[in-house]
């Protein structure tokens, strides 16, 4: 009996460990139709003049993080030892979206870095919404074409995950980060 169950532990431990495996275009497809909700027009007429609202207009990336108050109230939660951590992942952060601005000034797509907690995407024929708190996220990226749907990122991509994000989502066939 004992073997038996020795046995059906390493059967579970072997399918679970099983390694998933997801094409490029299965993780492009997959970044925004869990994380987008419908509001009403009234309710984002009166949020456009909040702080917290970002109201996406134009051909642009979004880059969204924690503000530098935000930065320290995490501090207070998690310790000073994770501080130092983050803030080199912050700064990293930045430095992208740096990059990622030089490399798309040319082509006439904006680059921005919000603060906000609620990202408002106005489409032909709905308006999105994209919340943070209630997506549970501090840190990503938002790619709008002004009329497609847009591709939403949590979290820190590597410089080839936004390089090839960009490149699919706008269709820019030779576009590098390093331009």
């Amino acid at each position: 009996m004992h073997k038996y169950f020795i046995f059906l532990f390493i059967i579970f431990a072997i399918f679970s460990c099983k390694k998933e495996t997801k094409t490029e275009n299965d993780f492009f497809n997959d970044s925004i139709h869990t994380q987008i909700t419908d509001t009403s027009t009234n309710t984002t007429t009166k949020q456009e003049n909040d702080k917290n609202v970002f109201t996406i207009k134009d051909t642009s990336v979004i880059f969204f993080m924690p503000s530098s108050q935000e930065q320290k109230e995490l501090t207070k939660i998690y310790g000073t030892y994770d501080q130092y951590q983050m803030n080199i992942v912050y700064k990293n952060f930045i430095n992208l979206k740096n990059l990622v601005k030089r490399s798309l000034s040319r082509r006439g797509i904006g680059v921005q870095m919000s603060y906000a907690k609620k990202f408002i995407i106005p489409m032909t024929d709905d308006t999105l919404v994209y919340d943070l708190n209630i997506e549970d996220q501090i840190m990503g990226y938002i790619l709008f074409d002004g009329e497609n749907m847009p591709v939403i990122k949590n979290g820190v991509q590597t410089k080839k995950q936004v390089t090839l994000d960009i490149r699919n989502y706008f269709n820019l066939k030779n576009f590098n980060l390093n331009e």
